[in-house]
């Protein structure tokens, strides 16, 4: 059976603080993909949050470059002050 995925076939959220921005990312899509993490994002049992200046970059260009288009972003969950996502333990 072939089956085609879609550009959008993912639903990502895009989390913000009043300093910075991550993508929740399933680890297994950052990791399908071959996307080099840097020390800048973070992570949890299942995701990564991926940082807005590097890391959501180099996965949105590999996710481009694979399936032709880009996943869906919600922008979802704006905290004022320090994100929780900040005391996640560090990729690397």
């Amino acid at each position: 059976m072939n089956t085609t995925i879609t550009p959008n076939r993912l639903t990502l959220k895009l989390h913000t603080d009043s300093g910075h921005g991550w993508l929740e990312v399933p680890k297994k899509e950052v990791e399908a993909l071959g996307v080099k993490l840097s020390r800048y994002s973070y992570q949890d049992k299942s995701n990564f949050y991926l940082e807005e200046d590097c890391d959501l970059r180099a996965f949105l260009k590999a996710y481009q470059n694979k399936f032709g288009g880009s996943p869906t972003i919600d922008f979802v969950h704006q905290v004022v002050g320090d994100h929780p996502i900040r005391s996640f333990a560090r990729v690397g």
